[in-house]
């Protein structure tokens, strides 16, 4: 059972993914905005059966959370006849969520050359929640709207994933035949209520919509995937690939969408703007040649695949019509590496890869929980196709302890799904929609012209005289983003330069502490206006202090001073974070330890976050946990008894 908080962000659009896999990542609940109470158990178990031929393990884990969020928020719009308009948002929400994960990995061994590994997973989700916001839109200190918004939702979930590998290793060496296969199957339903009261202002008059809506919703999708490949032997330190496979993916979704009548007391008249119901079907060949060889320290791998891919979408609500696309691909990929010796290396590698578009990016339903922060999807999008290129160079110099690391990439997007937002001058009808005059729909896209660039150098060596090592790392990125904004092109240029600097001791296992300063000037240059461009600095000094004395007495101190200048007004941030602790060593070899901590000491937590996209800069803060005291016992459990295996070394397959 346990206390968190978590850095700023924002419900909706810009909403952060979750991490998954059997793994040490199985026993962890991932990060939230606001205070988080958790409940968590997990269980794991491992064991070698069957002489040994069969390898089991398995965990389940559960937890519950309960989060309460408060945050402020302020966008800034930055483009033609938007600029100077600023929305501002005040928002509390509380969730309840409920998870169960359950993973298990069996592999056996019919002998030496052959084995088949399966890897079942299954997750249960529920989750409880409510919202309540007070928001506002301007122009020029002009009100434009206002809207007091309540949101309840009870939602549930299931996912359900089978990875099977059957691997044959052939006499002849490099010869090798395997077959994977993947599914997975997913199902969200649940219901929402919204109330709204909105207000709309336009030449001295006001328009007021009360919106009293109850949503129910059914997502179903399901994906089936199988190759098999095979290598062979060509020549001395090379081979050839073959692989061949198919993907099959298929969704259906079902929002109705019902308002409230007030002679019927109940939700049974069916808003068709907002509802919809659509089935999704994507099916993809794969074919794959790919060739290897290691001359002398060098490896160089070649790949060219081709695919072909046809995504249909049938719509019934809230308009009948059939999408159909066919997409033909050829991928390639390549690696090179080069071994000047055991200390210096330099790999370059690159790839090509397509992103579909999901289900719900295809849906041209409104979502209308946040009354003047609309949402659509759309049923033309395009496969995104991304090119990669980076070169990686590592330098070890053990004599003088030293270390140098460079990395250089760049990115680059055709059909990149990107966003098209109208930002309303006057009420406009979209999919048989009212947008009110100042409110934002935002709908996916395909646009050309995205890239990123980015590099990053660290140089570290050691400081003999304090006996202490110290870290140098500066580093770059340009991202070019487009969008449309009222149907005008903008590329939006997001440049960031920054340093790290990191002195670690390393004095003895009495005394440690490592001072650090990671600071990052962001600037944004826009091609509509150039009036809109922005920058921002935010600098995060740290200094963490470790000391054991006295026998067995342990002092810890950690200090963070934050630095933001450049945001929005309200928003700049100039302050510390202080926590410590005092605890005592316990028993004759030391296992346990009993210490006290003391977080925040000064009261300053605070959380913020930036972000900027191509037609607005946002800035969020959101409510952290701030000063408290805790009290913890830890035990120490030595190594069970017997030695433990040695594993064998296996060597990296090539493909």
């Amino acid at each position: 059972v346990g206390v968190a908080s978590a850095g700023g962000g924002r419900r909706g659009r810009r909403r952060g993914g979750s991490r998954g896999g059997t793994s040490v990542n199985d026993f962890l609940v991932n990060e939230q905005d606001g205070v988080v109470q958790t409940h968590a158990f997990g269980v794991n178990y491992a064991d070698k059966l069957l002489n040994g031929q069969l390898d089991v393990s398995a965990n389940y884990f559960f937890n519950r959370t309960d989060n309460l969020s408060q945050q402020l928020t302020s966008e800034e719009y930055l483009l033609g006849n938007t600029q100077g308009q600023v929305y501002d948002e005040n928002g509390i929400a509380n969730s309840i969520n409920t998870n169960h994960r359950l993973n298990m990995r069996l592999r056996y061994k019919f002998n030496r050359h052959t084995s088949i590994v399966w890897s079942p997973r299954l997750s249960m989700q529920q989750n409880n929640g409510n919202s309540a916001e007070l928001g506002q839109t301007t122009l020029n200190s002009t009100e434009l709207n206002n809207f007091n918004n309540n949101f309840e939702s009870a939602l549930t979930g299931i996912s359900l994933t089978n990875f099977l590998l059957i691997r044959h290793r052939f006499a002849t060496r490099r010869r090798t035949l395997s077959v994977r296969v993947n599914n997975t199957y997913n199902q969200n339903q649940g219901e929402s209520y919204l109330n709204s009261l909105n207000n709309y202002f336009d030449d001295n008059e006001t328009e007021t919509d009360n919106l009293n809506q109850f949503s129910d919703l059914l997502v179903n999708n399901s994906t089936l995937s199988a190759n098999v490949t095979y290598t062979e032997p060509v020549a001395f330190r090379s081979m050839a690939m073959f692989t061949y496979g198919i993907e099959s993916q298929t969704g259906t979704s079902d929002k109705r969408t019902f308002d409230f009548v007030e002679t019927d007391q109940q939700y049974n008249s069916l808003n068709v703007p907002l509802s919809n119901t659509n089935e999704n079907n994507y099916f993809a060949h794969k074919t794959t040649l790919g060739f290897m060889t290691r001359p002398k320290r060098q490896r160089m791998m070649v790949r060219l695949t081709y695919q072909n891919a046809e995504l249909t979408s049938k719509q019934v609500l809230p308009g009948e019509f059939q999408v159909q696309r066919n997409f033909v691909n050829i991928l390639p990929m390549a690696m090179y590496s080069y071994r000047f010796s055991k200390s210096k290396n330099l790999r370059v590698f690159y790839r090509t890869n397509t992103t579909t578009p999901t289900v719900e990016q295809l849906q041209n339903v409104i979502d209308n929980s946040n009354p003047v922060q609309l949402e659509t999807g759309n049923p033309e999008l395009k496969q995104a196709l991304t090119h990669r290129l980076f070169a990686r160079f590592r330098f070890t110099n053990a004599d003088k302890a030293s270390i140098f690391f460079a990395l250089v990439s760049a990115e680059y997007t055709n059909n990149y799904i990107g966003q098209n937002t109208l930002i309303a001058q006057q009420d406009t009808m979209v999919n048989d929609y009212l947008v009110q005059r100042g409110s934002q729909l935002t709908q996916s896209v395909n646009l050309d012209g995205y890239y990123r660039l980015r590099t990053f150098v660290t140089y570290g060596f050691p400081l003999n005289f304090i006996k202490s090592n110290l870290s140098i790392s500066p580093n770059a990125m340009l991202t070019r983003t487009p969008g449309l904004v009222n149907e005008q092109n903008n590329l939006s240029n997001n440049y960031t330069g920054g340093i790290n600097l990191t002195l670690s001791s390393n004095i003895s296992q009495n005394v440690d502490f490592t001072l650090s300063s990671r600071s990052s000037y962001n600037w944004v240059i826009n091609s509509l206006n150039t009036a809109a461009n922005n920058a921002f600095f935010n600098q995060n000094t740290a200094f963490r202090l470790h000391l054991i004395f006295l026998k067995g007495w342990v002092f810890h101190s950690d200090i963070n001073h934050q630095f933001y200048n450049g945001l929005a007004d309200g928003f700049n941030q100039d302050f510390w974070l202080w926590s410590m602790s005092v605890g005592k060593k316990l028993f004759k070899k030391r296992q346990g330890e009993i210490r006290i901590t003391v977080f925040d000491v000064l009261g300053q937590n605070n959380s913020l976050q930036r972000v900027v996209s191509d037609a607005s800069i946002q800035s969020t803060q959101t409510n952290v946990l701030q000063q408290y005291v805790m009290a913890t016992f830890s035990y120490k459990f030595k190594n069970f008894k017997g030695a433990i295996p040695k594993k064998k070394r296996e060597r990296r397959r090539p493909f």
